[in-house]
């Protein structure tokens, strides 16, 4: 076992199953080379997954990389539409070491899956050569907001948003099919038109096209974890991730025709997801 800046815990471990079915419109399966994600995001979702394991230790304070995956993906040739990562970030600072993912596209682009990315890290720039040569490769890349105070509260263990904006633009320059998804929007920090239409702007610069917007969904369950720092750290915003809370059809409604509103303006394509 390693660790991580951040004390995160690294092991390895097997894994009996590489491609899942997924219920994500658009997508046939699913593929996560690792258990855990040492972004240690606030927001994230798939704290679900302790749920399915015997793991007792807080998400995020681990990841497990699954060294057996790229031998049963050789051997699991369901053709289809595949996401690769969707319960942990494919191009964490662990797959530096493991090369999990690389290898992974390697085996699904080989077959000539189509696949995309989802991810918050630059570390993805290291793999173009393989997407320039399997096109049908494209990536997702996460973007929720510019200020790196807010980001470090949020997303501690990601990398700064003007690396993920220099990732965007080079991937654009390489040919890759890329979209940003702006989400979760963040109440008080980036839900305001002034800045929604400043990253937007940020984004079109960098040439992609296309963006997905999506609201903080799982507020209800996620505020109680971090309320007391937010007070500590924001004490501003507090308010108004509690309204959200309290009026959420209310406050979706909004957000839904500022984010059109927004994208129409600065003339990109995409739309919101919820």
């Amino acid at each position: 076992m390693s660790r991580l800046p951040g004390g995160v815990r690294v092991r390895i471990r097997r894994c009996r199953s590489a491609l899942s079915k997924t219920g994500i419109p658009g997508a046939d399966f699913c593929v996560n080379p690792y258990l855990g994600c040492s972004h240690r995001c606030v927001y994230c979702y798939a704290t679900f997954m302790l749920r399915y394991t015997r793991i007792e230790e807080p998400w995020g304070s681990f990841v497990e990389a699954k060294i057996n995956l790229p031998e049963l993906l050789r051997q699991e040739r369901r053709q289809g539409r595949v996401i690769l990562g969707t319960v942990c970030d494919p191009y964490q600072p662990v797959e530096a070491r493991f090369q999990l993912s690389r290898q992974v596209l390697e085996i699904l682009g080989g077959f000539g899956f189509s696949v995309e990315i989802l991810t918050k890290s630059d570390l993805v720039l290291r793999d173009i050569d393989l997407m320039q040569r399997h096109p049908s490769i494209s990536v997702e890349l996460t973007l929720t907001t510019l200020d790196e105070r807010v980001r470090a509260f949020f997303e501690p263990g990601a990398p700064p948003a003007v690396r993920r904006l220099k990732a965007a633009e080079e991937l654009v320059r390489a040919g890759i099919p890329t979209t940003v998804f702006f989400g979760p929007v963040l109440p008080y920090f980036s839900d305001s038109e002034a800045k929604m239409t400043e990253l937007l702007q940020a984004i079109a610069r960098t040439g992609v096209r296309r963006v997905l917007i999506d609201r903080f969904n799982y507020l209800r369950h996620k505020l109680p974890g971090f309320r007391s720092r937010l007070q500590k750290e924001f004490p501003l915003a507090l308010q108004s991730f509690v309204l959200l809370t309290e009026r959420p059809d209310e406050y979706t409604s909004a957000l839904r025709e500022r984010a059109l509103r927004v994208l129409k303006k600065v003339g990109l394509e995409g739309g919101v997801v919820f």
